[in-house]
């Protein structure tokens, strides 16, 4: 069947995904209907969401499945240690990595995985997510101690994977995409969408800690490694009541797993809520708290980290990730007034001067971080 979004499913491939979901042998499909779901600003990965109803040998039951594809760029997707290595999340599923690994953070059910011709396709259930965003601040600390528990459970003996397909220096190779928009930072200053959002950063500190990003990378490379998601953003995450009332959090979208420095996995869950804090000391408040629920995660898996690694790497990550990453991400389609309106939709917003605006707050935590962060550098050189 092919609708009008642009994907053709293949009936007979769904009946058997259907069944496989309800724990039925075989099953005959009813009316159903697929409609997409948001899938941020990757251009070359789509989610779906598949509903409908399904005749068993019991009786008419509804079904609903998540279908997330991942379609081949060979500008990008060739290296399979690369940032977006097409074939990676799928390759997760298929491994079984995490079955028997015993902490609260959990997969969804994965159904099947197969390449459609220049796709990678996953069949996944549909995640009901029981806590609405935002999260209650102590929620993030939780959820923080869940990513404490399954980064440490590799820092504590288990092996750690060696699949090929494992990212390997994520934030190296993502940090040196802003290498050309640096070059044109003069011609960046005379765009509005820059001069709302870092008038208080200066050229001079800007390159500065460009210049000097060897020494906070190689610094995070001698630091313990661990297993991450890389990407476990408040969007990434969801939290599900599980038999006896017990709470689980799903790690959704894996395309980024791969191999990185104790703590270095909690920076992406404080960033992107931090970020919509008022206030320098509101923002660091919500990071103390959340490093404190990733180091007892740690301790509950039996590993006894060092908390000034932990809050070097996490705050390197930060600064590196989401300062330099964003002129690539963000800033390098912002440049194109063409993209407003689409960038505001995508964030929830009515127009790209409230993204701004926030983004512009940020300016004195990074400051601040990078303050921390330079203080520290001497004891872990």
């Amino acid at each position: 069947m092919a609708d009008e979004i642009g994907i053709s499913i293949d009936p007979q491939q769904l009946a058997g995904v259907v069944a496989q979901a309800l724990g039925e042998p075989t099953i005959q499909l009813g009316e159903w209907q697929i409609k997409p779901l948001s899938g941020g600003m990757e251009q070359f990965n789509r989610v779906y969401q598949l509903s409908g109803q399904a005749y068993t040998s019991s009786g008419e039951r509804p079904w609903s499945l998540v279908l997330k594809t991942m379609l081949y760029n060979p500008s990008t997707n060739d290296f399979p240690h690369g940032i977006r290595y097409w074939k990676r999340e799928a390759a997760f599923y298929q491994s079984g990595l995490l079955d028997d690994l015993s902490c609260n953070l959990v997969l969804p059910r994965c159904y099947q995985v197969s390449q459609e011709g220049d796709a990678m396709w996953i069949w996944m259930e549909a995640i009901r997510n029981d806590l609405p965003r935002p999260w209650p601040t102590e929620k993030y600390a939780e959820a923080a101690r869940c990513l404490g528990s399954f980064n440490g459970a590799y820092l504590a003996g288990r092996p750690l994977p060696d699949e090929p397909w494992l990212a390997e220096g994520w934030l190296r190779s993502y940090t040196e995409l802003a290498t050309p928009i640096l070059q044109t930072l003069p011609e960046l200053r005379k765009l509005s969408f820059f001069q709302k959002t870092y008038a208080e950063m200066s050229d001079d500190f800007i390159l500065e800690a460009w210049e000097r990003r060897d020494e906070f990378l190689n610094t995070l490379d001698r630091l313990p490694q661990t297993f991450c998601h890389q990407d476990a953003i408040e969007d990434n995450l969801a939290w599900r009541s599980s038999a006896g009332g017990k709470e689980q959090l799903i790690g959704l979208d894996w395309a980024y797993n791969g191999i990185a420095a104790v703590g270095e996995e909690l920076a992406p869950l404080v960033f992107l809520r931090l970020a919509f804090i008022p206030e320098l000391e509101n923002k660091l408040r919500l990071y103390e708290l959340c490093l404190q629920g990733y180091l007892a995660g740690l301790a509950n898996a039996g590993y006894t980290a060092d908390a000034r690694q932990v809050r070097f790497a996490s705050l390197t990550v930060i600064f590196y990730r989401y300062f330099y990453g964003g002129l690539v991400e963000l800033w390098t389609a912002a440049r194109d007034e063409g993209n407003h309106a689409f960038i505001a939709a995508l964030f929830g917003f009515p127009s790209i001067d409230f993204l701004f605006n926030i983004l512009s707050e940020t300016i004195p935590f990074y400051k601040a971080i990078y303050r921390q962060m330079n203080e520290m550098l001497p004891y872990l050189a």
